[in-house]
């Protein structure tokens, strides 16, 4: 069997300009990847809160905010927690009934998608107690 060898002069040795212009071929993709996937968190805003005072005899009442997510990913609100509040707060949507019956349905969480928002309101998504 016989051996072939190369001479090492052969071989080129790789200048800077060639390995800076590799390591930038390289690199680009994975950070695009890395932005990509990662992205900027959520940046919630919440401004115009109002709580509508409960009428006598009835303990329940509303409360709506302006929500807005100024941040590269969307967020969701799952739970609403205010202290001395007596009883359960959640979240609720304004439905209506064929005859202009309107009712309210809870719902589990609302989204707010990045940079867009929510108006919470009496014909919309609201908080309720």
């Amino acid at each position: 069997m016989k051996r072939i060898t190369y001479p090492l002069s052969s071989l080129k040795r790789p200048d800077r300009r060639r390995l800076w212009d590799g390591a930038l071929a390289a690199l680009v993709p994975v950070a695009a990847c890395s932005v990509a996937l990662a992205g900027s968190p959520a940046a919630i805003r919440v401004t115009a809160g109002k709580v509508l005072l409960p009428s006598d005899g009835v303990p329940e009442t509303a409360a709506f905010f302006h929500i807005a997510n100024e941040g590269g990913s969307a967020d969701t609100l799952i739970r609403i927690t205010a202290r001395d509040v007596p009883g359960e707060i959640a979240l609720s949507r304004h439905r209506m009934q064929q005859g202009n019956a309107a009712y309210r349905s809870t719902i589990d969480s609302v989204s707010v998608a990045a940079g867009d928002s929510l108006t919470m309101s009496p014909n919309g998504v609201d908080l309720w107690t």
